[in-house]
């Protein structure tokens, strides 16, 4: 079965909800992140702002996000950098043994995209610091706007 979550914060109580639905994430599921895009993206539209957190070096679901972009979906790309996870010996489940993420292809989509590192400050790496990217700050910016 289906092991993703997805959760729908139609009002400010359910922020709660999905930061404790995070903290205990494990990418425990068997369904490819492009299905899981193609599959829940006629619940997004102009008004939905989609945040994709993943180890996935598989730029197929880059394919299915730019397809919700061109639908009007914002969206913004948190990958977490599996070659750094696998050198500290917790390389997330999924993540190949070794290959690029897909920074090129966000970039060209102008999605927001942020790279973490195995034990980095997360609230520091969340923010313009964080950014990969010439253009990060002005694609912020408009995204913001």
């Amino acid at each position: 079965g289906r092991t993703e979550t997805v959760t729908d914060p139609k009002t400010g109580q359910q922020y709660t909800r999905i930061l404790e639905s995070l903290a205990v994430a494990e990418a425990t599921g068997g369904t490819p992140l492009a299905r899981v895009l193609q599959e829940e993206g006629r619940r997004f539209g102009r008004h939905t702002t989609l945040i994709v957190v993943t180890p996935s070096t598989d730029a197929e679901w880059t394919l299915s996000l730019h397809q919700l972009l061109r639908q009007g979906t914002r969206a913004s790309a948190v990958l977490l950098d599996p070659e750094s996870f696998a050198g500290a010996g917790e390389r997330p489940q999924g993540a190949p043994e070794s290959a690029s993420l897909p920074i090129d292809e966000l970039l060209a989509g102008n999605v927001l995209t942020y790279v973490i590192p195995c034990r980095s400050d997360i609230g520091l790496m969340l923010g313009p610091g964080g950014l990969v990217g010439d253009s990060a700050p002005e694609r912020q910016k408009a995204a913001a706007g």
